[in-house]
């Protein structure tokens, strides 16, 4: 069976000074991480990739580092870049505007990228991967709206915020070879 397990990173260190892409984990979120040493479903993984985002490459060294795995080259993937723009948006407004990202999938609300567009660019990335990984389980370290919208396309559902995380720090559990979901958003 070909595998995938999407992580999601955890608590970040949120400075509205600074693009939400340079963001890193906060020491909440380093804790968070760290309890993945102990998940089941990483006990045997082969490959290992992840967002070009801090907030994820942390999450994947911690990863390397645990397991033992060497990350390849290529482990950072632009195409699973956070979707949401470079700027601060306060927590309260952020979750007003993702639910009408959810709502509107051909708009571009606070300059986001579309939906329909985000969801294409993402399923397109994975499939890439997960081309060269037959037989493998593959962990990609992410962002909770890149795995929502493949969660949803693996699930052949509509992407709506109910299918979403409910905090970040989550992982979903995949069978690649029949675009099945194995085990739905879990927190770690």
């Amino acid at each position: 069976m070909t595998k995938l397990v999407f992580i999601t990173h955890p608590s970040v260190e949120i400075d509205e000074f600074t693009p939400i892409d340079q963001w890193n984990l906060s020491e909440e979120g380093i804790e968070q991480a760290q309890r993945l040493s102990s998940l089941q479903e990483l006990s045997k993984f082969d490959t290992l990739y992840s967002s070009p985002e801090p907030k994820s490459v942390t999450v994947a060294l911690m990863l390397s580092d645990y397991y033992h795995k060497l990350l390849p080259i290529d482990h950072k993937v632009v195409g699973l870049k956070e979707i949401h723009g470079r700027r601060f948006i306060p927590p309260e407004i952020f979750k007003e505007a993702t639910k009408m990202w959810f709502d509107n999938p051909t708009q571009n609300p606070n300059g986001w990228e579309s939906l329909k567009e985000a969801q294409k660019r993402i399923v397109f990335t994975i499939e890439n991967i997960m081309s060269k990984e037959k037989d493998n389980t593959v962990v990609i370290v992410g962002h909770g709206g890149t795995g929502t919208l493949l969660k949803c396309s693996i699930k052949k559902v509509k992407p709506v915020i109910e299918e979403d995380q409910s905090s970040q720090g989550s992982y979903f559990v995949a069978d690649w070879d029949t675009r099945s979901l194995v085990k739905d958003w879990q927190q770690y």
